[in-house]
């Protein structure tokens, strides 16, 4: 006898005749998100403004012991730039070498150059190399600059830096 009261008790499942307004939005917005990934989108795309000068490209790389731990990254993006310039000279200067007369050379050498650069085991001056750069850069009016910093500064500020970068203000990109 108590059968059919707890049948009655059971409410039949009831389905709606379409799907809310605010699913339908959700699902779609899930799916036009797993689109965008799957494409693979760039965020930030590669910087043009190298191809378009006509003087040489000089590429003041920081070399010292804090960029070791990205420096395959680091290499990687100056091969890019290099190679993003098209035919111009391209002068690399790394700030652990000594000072040498700043001769741009083919890209292929270039490339190559960097290809063979190596972080170093200690802390590096950029003082003379800055010099030596914004000197080269100034009594070359098509030239470019882009410094690929490490992003460290060691003691207090240098006057020589800022005064590279004042003097460079619309040449310099500084990455």
């Amino acid at each position: 006898p108590t059968l059919p009261i707890v049948q009655d008790l059971v409410a039949e499942e009831r389905q709606p005749s379409r799907t809310p307004l605010w699913l339908l939005m959700l699902r779609l917005s899930l799916v036009g998100l797993a689109i965008l990934a799957l494409a693979g989108p760039r965020w930030n795309p590669p910087d043009n403004a190298l191809a378009v000068g006509t003087g040489p490209l000089v590429l003041l790389i920081d070399n010292g012991w804090s960029a070791a731990p990205d420096w395959a990254r680091r290499q990687e993006r100056a091969i890019g730039l290099v190679e993003g310039a098209g035919t111009r000279p391209v002068a690399v200067r790394a700030t652990s070498e000594d000072v040498v007369e700043v001769l741009p050379v083919a890209p292929p050498s270039a490339v190559e150059r960097l290809r063979a650069l190596q972080p170093v085991p200690h802390s590096v001056s950029r003082t003379k190399q800055m010099t030596a750069v914004r000197d080269y850069a100034l009594a070359n009016s098509g030239a470019q600059v882009v410094w690929l910093s490490d992003a460290t500064e060691i003691g207090t500020p240098d006057p020589i830096v800022s005064e590279f970068v004042r003097a460079l203000a619309d040449r310099l990109t500084i990455l």
